[in-house]
Parts: C-alpha cells; structure tokens; sequence
C-alpha cells in the first residue's frame, strides 16, 4: 500500500515540529505533503530548524527526508477555510492511498493501518477520552473515492462538520463503510477550543459554528465532484519547497471573500 500523508495548517505553528518529525520518522509514509496557508511564521523555517535540532538521527529515520517532504506554501493572503487547504494539499499528492492528519496529530503506530477495497477509516469519536475527539477528522482513504466525491465542501467558512459531512457522502452516495482507525495510530495533541476557532473569518464558539455549518449543508446542493474547487498557480519551484497563489477561476460566487484579490 502506497501512502500519502497529506495535511494543512494556517497560523498554529507550536505542535509543527513535533507532528511533522513523527510523520517523517515513520517511514512506510512515501510522500507528506504540508500545506502552509500563508501563515505568519513560514513553516519551512520551522521544519527546517527541528530537523536541525534533530540531526543525530538524519542518517536513519531521516536521511531521505527531502525526498519525502513537500511543503506548498500559499504565498497570497486568502482567508482560511479547512476545505481549501485540505483539497489543495491533497492535489500534491501522487500516492492512491491518502492519509489526513491535522496538524496538531503525532503518527504514533509503526504500521499504518490497512484499509478494504470499499472502506476508509478515521477517528473514532465515541472514545473513553475527551482528547482522543480530536483525531475524528484524521482519516485514511482510497484516493480516488476522495476525489469522486470531490474532496473536502470548500463553502465551509468556519470550523466543524467538514469532516462528518465528507464521510456522509462517502458512505451515502458511494456506499464506502465507514471502519474506526486502530486505536494507537494517531495522538492528538491537546489544546483549547480557542485554538479550533481563532484562525476562520467567520467566528463563534465551537458548537456554534459547527451549528451553523450543519444547517447550511441541509439547504444547498451537496458537494460532488463537479463542484468548483479553488485553484492555484506554481509561482516558485524548488523540488521539496514550492510556492503557490490561490485564484478562484469563473466561480467567485463560491469563494466571495477573495473576489477582491484578482
């Protein structure tokens, strides 16, 4: 099984270099792909320095570390939605399967799980810990049954239900089963729910959003393969490190906060 881990992260620099090294250090990954939503602090920078700070072990678990590693840096500043970032790291990727991990998620299991010819997995919400909730948004799937259902609903402008509503189609309109991740693959790093929030335009407390965006996916046509997703550019090209801007084609009625970009 060929695995790309994918994720993205906009402003939450802190967790970084102790996620990344976990992936990197787990060498059945091919390919980790890290989106960086224009954050504040570049996160190459910060990959770059904690790969320094761990270079007793470069000859081992990291020695072909640029080989494996992509960082796609967004370099126009367009406000953050959890499906642009998500669908944009996962078109870097080239691996059928693919493994999201949120950004604040150490790999913690030696094997990745293996997953059935009709099925994905992801976290398990139903958990003895309250901390454990937060790996219910990491989930590893075939990747061409994440793209027909095209990938994460962009229209998302806060935090919350991104995640359910993609598994709802998978298993509703492509009748994929849904199977909980094995317990010990992933940890969640903890944090407060400020943290969840803080970065999206649109604000309020978690329930709140999550709230909102159950409500809006009731009343508008789902998301599907067809949907107009954000695009981008390759502006720079520097093999592991590239440099992206983000437009949104002929379909600004989907993305109005950055119609003023372009």
């Amino acid at each position: 099984m060929s695995v790309s881990i994918f994720s993205a992260v906009h402003n939450r620099p802190e967790p970084l270099k102790y996620t990344v090294l976990s992936w990197l250090y787990r060498t059945v990954a091919e390919e980790i792909v890290l989106l960086d939503w224009c954050s504040d602090i570049p996160v190459k920078g910060i990959i770059e320095a904690a790969i320094k700070e761990n270079c007793v072990r470069l000859k081992s678990e990291l020695h072909d570390w640029q080989d494996r590693l992509k960082i796609i840096r967004v370099t126009n500043k367009v406000p953050w939605r959890i499906g642009y970032g998500s669908n944009t790291a996962a078109s870097f990727t080239s691996h059928d399967t693919l493994f999201k991990i949120d950004a604040d998620c150490i790999l913690t299991a030696h094997r990745l799980p293996q997953i059935p010819a009709f099925g994905f997995m992801n976290g398990n919400m139903n958990c003895q810990h309250e901390n454990d909730r937060g790996i219910f948004g990491s989930f590893i799937m075939h990747r061409k049954e994440y793209w027909n259902a095209g990938g994460i609903d962009e229209r998302f402008k806060c935090y919350g239900q991104e995640d359910q509503d993609l598994f709802d189609r998978l298993q509703k309109e492509q009748g994929i089963q849904r199977y909980s991740m094995p317990e010990g693959t992933l940890y969640h790093l903890p944090h407060g729910n400020n943290r969840r929030t803080e970065n999206y335009a649109d604000t309020g407390t978690i329930w709140e959003c999550t709230q909102r965006n159950r409500e809006e996916a009731k009343n508008r046509k789902p998301w599907n393969a067809s949907s107009p997703r954000l695009q981008h550019k390759i502006t720079s090209d520097q093999g592991w490190y590239k440099e992206i801007k983000i437009h949104t084609g002929q379909h600004q009625e989907y993305f109005p906060e950055t119609a003023q970009l372009f």
